[in-house]
């Protein structure tokens, strides 16, 4: 029992345990603060810019001078207009050396001209040289990559596979009118399809297993399904070749605008030579 006290008493001796002999005599934090908050409003003058003091309070308004951007109705298109420049430089990066560097004028947002540094300090009167222009419209790789010829291949491939899945959507469609076109068309299926007398379905197997026999329902049914099947069969043809004409009008608008950047660059190799585009 003695020791049980002394080791009591040793744990109520520790520091971690919230003795007032552990903490000062001064003055509280939330009177020191509250104090300050009364000297800062008395010494601070009305016109002053800065937030120095003020954050304490409640009741005080921060100056927010120059740190928030004030909204306008051209603010939008300004953001349009940045992203829109963001994205050709991304297409024309993957066809200009590194050597070459582009910038846009975002402050401008009337203008889309895209503008090429060149080593050579460039103004008004200065044309700058189309060394590196001549080697970016010259470059093997970039011709290449803009031509392209195994993307050609490939449109002019999935043009011959719509081609070819064409002829089987009008074979279905052919089989189901014949099926469906005749004022009594279940009797028609009947004719073609039904036996009054069933069907022995030979199993291919020893001797001892008897036939599978089918009855006129169960022929019914089959035929229904396998009906069934050709409808399914022509709706998949016809996604077939909607997602087909959907990769061709892809492929097509790529090679569109790979012509178009291969122009831009030709056409600014000529202006940096010296000539004038016809109007």
């Amino acid at each position: 029992m003695v020791q049980q006290l002394t080791s009591v008493q040793s744990l109520l001796s520790l520091p971690s345990n919230d003795h007032p002999q552990w903490y000062s005599t001064g003055p509280s934090t939330c009177s020191v603060i509250l104090r300050n908050q009364v000297a800062d409003n008395q010494h601070i003058p009305s016109n002053s810019i800065g937030n120095r003091g003020r954050k304490l309070s409640l009741t005080s308004n921060l100056s927010r001078k120059g740190k928030i951007s004030k909204w306008n109705p051209n603010s939008r298109s300004l953001e349009l207009d940045r992203l829109h420049r963001d994205q050709i430089k991304k297409r024309l990066s993957r066809f200009i050396p590194d050597d070459i560097e582009l910038e846009f004028d975002s402050d401008d947002s009337d203008s889309d001209a895209v503008s090429i540094d060149i080593d050579q300090p460039s103004s008004s009167s200065i044309i700058p040289q189309p060394q590196k222009l001549l080697d970016a419209v010259q470059s093997n790789h970039i011709k290449d990559s803009i031509s392209c010829p195994k993307l050609s291949k490939f449109e002019s491939s999935a043009a011959n596979v719509v081609e070819n899945e064409k002829e089987v959507t009008k074979s279905i469609n052919r089989a189901l009118s014949n099926l469906y076109d005749s004022p009594n068309s279940s009797t028609r299926i009947n004719n073609l399809f039904i036996s009054d007398t069933g069907v022995d379905l030979p199993t291919n197997n020893d001797n001892h297993i008897q036939d599978i026999h089918l009855s006129v329902d169960q022929q019914k049914l089959q035929t229904q399904r396998h009906i069934e099947s050709l409808h399914d069969a022509l709706s998949d043809s016809r996604e077939y070749i909607e997602r087909m004409n959907e990769l061709r009008s892809i492929i097509s608008e790529t090679n569109r605008i790979k012509k178009s950047v291969w122009n831009g660059l030709r056409e600014s190799v000529y202006l940096s030579l010296g000539g004038d585009l016809p109007p």
